[in-house]
């Protein structure tokens, strides 16, 4: 019997289910469907593509999709993380009580439940950003205004000071983004001009290119390089300014080469930290000492390679330094003999509220705004004694750090103030 073909409609049914932007499986097939070949994460147990955030940035060029998923990403973590779960947090005055610690062990300062160092600050400037409507939600009590003083790029001018580097803490205190692009752009800065005039220079620099991808670009060299990172680990995080491990070389490598010391004092103190399995104690300007016991490992074949603690070496002194400096300058404000005195302040109590990294964040009456100042910023500005300066670089005989200074009705909108 011959086989006759017929075409004819048939109706199939099917349940259509929601897409969920956070379920992984669907953002695996996703890639499938697209044509997407993605490599796994290095410590992926199923071999599969990874959707990490790196690997999401990298996609996010070639496809809008993953640009909306990050979005969509980061909106949730804000929600789930200083939103939905601090509601639970709030006592009677509708305030939060984080718990604080150090952790990383280089004692940069770090709290939990919630983890309030960590809230998204990058596109504060913008007006409708995530992180200006969360930290609007930050409000002064009636008749209060909310104080937030910075000390200015403290871990870079102690890296300056640790590294025995002059012209890198001179830097650090002017700007050293601006420094480093000015030699990009061919208009560069001399460091044998005076302070003032140099100071103009670097001012209208930044102001010219602040929001200039070259600028973002050298900021995120200089942070990412003082602490370690390689040119692989840069282009890892950002992968949007750096497209190529070449790139982020390029750039690295453009940093090192105008401020060469900080490569030396790099290398010292890890060949230091790998022969002794410590650093700090006597040599450091609180005492603080921390024990490293992986700063080499070994491949294979027997080959050095950086261990675990490679990059938290170079990050000890800055960060331990400019954390003892931190409380230094709150012992002071809450110390009863201590000109700044400032621990009656808000109704017979402290109008401390918070420390945010390398500042204090403050809620203080109107009425005792000026005075609160006065004394925030004697404390901050305190020359370390702890941290003698050579008297030849004829910058005092001990190192200080600048502060900048804001207030306003709550943690978004805040003014700079002299």
């Amino acid at each position: 019997m011959p086989i006759v073909k017929k075409e004819t409609e048939v109706e199939r049914w099917f349940v259509e289910g929601e897409f969920n932007p956070m379920s992984v499986p669907q953002i695996l097939v996703y890639m499938e469907h697209t044509g997407i070949k993605g490599k796994p994460n290095k410590k992926s147990r199923t071999g599969k593509p990874s959707t990490d955030e790196v690997t999401l940035k990298k996609l996010s060029g070639k496809d809008k999709f993953y640009r909306l998923l990050l979005e969509y990403r980061k909106i949730q973590k804000l929600k789930g993380t200083y939103v939905a779960s601090n509601l639970g947090r709030l006592d009677k005055n509708d305030r939060i009580h984080p718990k604080w610690g150090h952790n990383p062990s280089t004692w940069r300062l770090s709290c939990e439940d919630p983890n309030w160092q960590n809230i998204p600050g990058r596109d504060m400037d913008e007006e409708d950003s995530l992180s200006r409507e969360f930290r609007k939600c930050v409000v002064a009590r009636d008749g209060c205004v909310l104080v937030e003083a910075d000390f200015s790029a403290i871990e870079a001018v102690e890296t300056g000071w640790f590294s025995n580097d002059k012209d890198y803490v001179r830097l650090a205190r002017m700007g050293i983004h601006s420094y480093l692009l000015s030699h990009l752009i061919k208009d560069p800065a001399d460091l044998s001009w005076p302070d003032d005039q140099l100071a103009d220079h670097l001012a209208r620099i930044k102001k010219e290119n602040k929001e200039s991808t070259g600028y973002y670009a050298l900021k995120r060299t200089v942070h990412l390089t003082n602490y370690g990172g390689s040119p692989w680990m840069m282009q890892r995080v950002e992968p949007s300014i750096f497209p190529t491990i070449k790139s982020a070389a390029d750039s690295q490598n453009f940093y090192l080469d105008l401020v060469p010391k900080l490569k030396q004092w790099q290398s010292s103190i890890r060949q230091r930290a790998a022969r002794e399995n410590c650093l700090g104690g006597n040599d450091h300007p609180f005492k603080l000492k921390h024990w490293f016991w992986d700063v080499v490992a070994y491949d294979r074949n027997g080959k050095q390679k950086p261990g675990s603690d490679w990059n938290r070496v170079v990050a000890f002194y800055p960060q331990s330094t400019a954390a003892g400096v931190l409380y230094e300058a709150v012992l002071r404000l809450h110390d009863p003999d201590s000109p700044y005195y400032v621990g009656d302040m808000f109704d017979g109590r402290t109008p401390l509220r918070a420390l945010i990294h390398d500042s204090i964040l403050g809620e203080v009456p109107v009425s005792s705004l000026d005075a609160y100042l006065e004394r925030l910023t004697g404390s901050m500005l305190e020359p370390i004694r702890e941290q003698p300066l050579d008297p030849s670089w004829g910058m005092g005989e001990f190192l200080q750090i600048g502060v900048d200074v804001k207030v306003g009705p709550n943690w978004a909108d805040m003014e700079s103030v002299q």
